[in-house]
C-alpha cells in the first residue's frame, strides 16, 4: 500500500498562551465531509473546542490519513500532530496529543493522504543460456522487482502456452530441457498483496537434440616426466552422422588436429625427448584432447604432468666383467639430454678413487692401478661409475668382476741400497703354501741393474739357511738386494697366502 495526497490547505488558528495541551481529529461523514477538530485546555484548567468542516470527494470504503502542522510564534519551531480519518468504522475519533506549553501557536496546514494499491515493479531482466541442450540442466535467473515477495517464473515449449514452472523467493531456477523439446522460452513477474507485477519474457532459444562424443579414458595426473612417453586413446559418438575433428594441443598449443577422426580405434600422442626436453624444468603441464561433432557436441580429455631432470646417460650396461689375472681399464663416456655439466667419480669396491668433470660424449678411462691390483684379494670385486648432473640427478654404472692368480710375483717396491756388493742374505717368509702350489725366491745383489743377476735361493729359504751371493759385478752405478717371491698355483685347490718376510744382509 502507499499513500497519495488528496487534499491540502492552510487555516489560521489562535491559539493562547495559557492553553496547556492541545488534541487533534478528524471524522468523515456519509455526505463524504471531512470535520476537523481541536480541543485544548488552559493552565487554569480551563477548556475549549473549536470545529472546521470541509467537504471532500470521498468514495465509500476510502481509507484517509491527515497532518496537521503548528509553529511557535516566538522561535518558528514546528510542531507536527498526525490526524486520521477512516470510513471503515464511522466516527472514528483518532489523534495524537500534542503539549504546547505556554506559548501561542497558529495552525498553518492541513494536508489529507488516501491509501492506494501499490504493485511491485517489473522484474527488470531475465537470462537464458543462449546453447541450450536437450538433456541438459540451465539455469535461468532474473533481475530484482521492488516491492515484490514472490516471483513466478512461467515455460513455453515449441511455442505453446506458458505454464508456471517455479514460485518463491529466489530469483533464480535450473531446467531440466527434455530431448523432445525443440524450442523453449520463459517469462518472470512478481508479485505482493496489492497484485503483480508486468512480465518480462526471455527470447526463444533452439533445443540442439544432439549427443556429444566420447574420449576413452578419465583425467589424470601422470606424474614426473623425464622421457619421452605416449598416450592412446579412442573417440566415439552415438549420433553415426556426426563427422569428429579431434584436437590435440600441449599447454594450450595445437599438437596435431584429425579432421573426421576414426571411431573406436586407438590414437596416439606422443611427447618426444625433444618436446620434453624444451618444456621448463619442474614445470607442470596439460596435454589436452579435444573432440567436436561440429553439431554442437564437445567432450575434452585432459592429462596433466611434471617435467623432470633427466639423468645423465652412461655408455654400456651394468654387467660381469669376467675373471681377471693383471690390471685392466673400462672405457665409458657420459651424455646429458639437457647439456648440463656431468660430473665423474669413480669407486673400486665402494672407495671413491676419482672424481672430476667430463665432455658431454667424450670417451674416458677407468684404470685399475698397479697398486690397487695387489692390494685386491683373491675373488669377486666392484667398480662402480657414477655421472651427476649439475641439478644433481645421477646414473650409475656397475661392473663386477673375480680377480684370478694362477702365478702371483713380486718384489721389493725399491732395491735395499749398500756401499758394497753384498755377499750372503737369509730371507725368513712368513706364509701358507697349500700341497700342490710351487714357491720360489730369489734375490740379488745388483738391484739396480737395468737385467738384474737372480740367483735361486728356495732350497735355503726352506730350510732356514743363508745364501752366499755368487755375483760380483753391476752395470748400475750402485749396489742394491732385492727379493723375488713367485708363487704358481700348480694343482692346489686352497688359497696361497702370504703375511710377510723378515731377513739379513751381509
Amino acid at each position: 500500500m502507499a499513500w497519495k495526497l488528496v487534499h491540502s490547505e492552510t487555516r489560521e488558528m489562535h491559539i493562547y498562551w495559557r492553553m496547556r495541551e492541545i488534541s487533534v481529529s478528524a471524522y468523515i461523514a456519509d455526505d463524504g465531509t471531512l470535520s476537523f477538530f481541536a480541543s485544548y485546555t488552559y493552565t487554569s484548567a480551563g477548556a475549549g473546542v473549536f470545529r472546521y468542516s470541509s467537504p471532500l470527494s470521498t468514495p465509500g470504503n476510502r481509507r484517509l490519513k491527515g497532518v496537521y502542522s503548528a509553529k511557535r510564534v516566538d522561535d518558528g519551531q514546528i510542531i507536527t500532530a498526525t490526524i486520521t480519518a477512516s470510513r471503515d468504522d464511522k466516527p472514528n475519533w483518532i489523534g495524537d496529543e500534542v503539549s504546547v506549553g505556554n506559548y501561542e501557536c497558529e495552525t498553518t496546514k492541513l494536508e489529507i493522504f488516501e491509501e492506494v494499491l501499490e504493485p511491485p515493479s517489473t522484474p527488470s531482466s531475465i537470462s537464458v543460456p543462449t546453447t541450450v541442450k536437450g538433456g541438459e540442466n540451465i539455469n535461468i535467473s532474473w533481475g530484482s522487482s521492488f516491492g515484490a515477495t514472490i516471483y513466478y517464473l512461467e515455460r513455453s515449449v515449441n511455442g505453446g502456452a506458458y505454464t508456471s514452472i517455479y514460485s518463491g523467493g529466489n530469483r533464480s531456477y535450473t531446467d531440466t530441457i527434455s530431448k523432445s523439446w525443440n524450442t523453449v522460452a520463459y517469462r518472470v513477474r512478481a508479485y505482493n498483496s496489492d497484485g503483480f507485477s508486468g512480465y518480462t519474457t526471455s527470447p526463444t532459444r533452439t533445443v540442439i537434440n544432439n549427443t556429444p562424443p566420447i574420449i576413452s579414458g578419465q583425467d589424470s595426473n601422470l606424474g614426473d616426466k623425464n622421457l619421452g612417453f605416449v598416450i592412446s586413446y579412442q573417440v566415439d559418438d552415438a549420433d553415426i552422422r556426426d563427422s569428429l575433428v579431434v584436437t590435440e594441443k600441449l599447454n594450450g598449443s595445437t599438437i596435431k588436429t584429425i579432421n573426421g577422426a576414426p571411431r573406436k580405434q586407438d590414437l596416439e600422442i606422443e611427447i618426444t625427448n625433444e618436446t620434453l626436453y624444451s618444456l621448463p624444468l619442474n614445470s607442470e603441464n596439460t596435454i589436452e584432447i579435444k573432440v567436436d561433432d561440429q553439431n554442437g557436441g564437445i567432450a575434452y580429455r585432459r592429462y596433466t604432468f611434471r617435467r623432470t631432470n633427466t639423468a645423465p646417460i652412461i655408455s654400456d650396461e651394468d654387467k660381469g666383467l669376467g675373471q681377471k689375472i693383471e690390471p685392466f681399464s673400462i672405457d665409458f663416456s657420459a651424455s646429458d639430454n639437457e647439456g648440463n655439466t656431468i660430473t665423474v667419480k669413480t669407486y673400486l669396491d665402494g672407495i671413491k678413487k676419482e672424481e672430476y668433470q667430463v665432455e658431454d660424449g667424450a670417451t674416458n678411462t677407468f684404470t685399475i692401478s698397479n697398486e690397487d691390483w695387489y692390494r685386491l684379494g683373491i675373488g669377486t670385486h666392484s667398480i662402480k661409475i657414477e655421472a651427476i648432473d649439475e641439478h644433481g640427478a645421477t646414473a650409475i654404472r656397475n661392473y663386477t668382476f673375480t680377480r684370478y692368480d694362477d702365478k702371483i710375483q713380486f718384489t721389493l717396491k725399491n732395491p735395499i741400497e749398500t756401499d758394497i756388493a753384498a755377499t750372503k742374505i737369509l730371507v725368513t717368509p712368513t706364509w701358507a703354501i697349500p700341497i700342490g702350489a710351487n714357491a720360489k725366491v730369489e734375490v740379488c745383489n745388483n738391484g739396480y741393474d737395468e737385467e738384474p743377476t737372480w740367483e735361486d735361493i728356495t732350497s735355503q729359504v726352506s730350510t732356514g739357511k743363508h745364501y752366499m751371493f755368487t755375483n760380483d759385478i753391476k752395470t748400475a752405478d750402485k749396489w742394491g738386494i732385492d727379493i723375488r717371491f713367485t708363487i704358481e698355483k700348480g694343482t692346489a685347490t686352497e688359497e696361497c697366502v702370504i703375511y710377510g718376510f723378515g731377513g739379513a744382509f751381509e
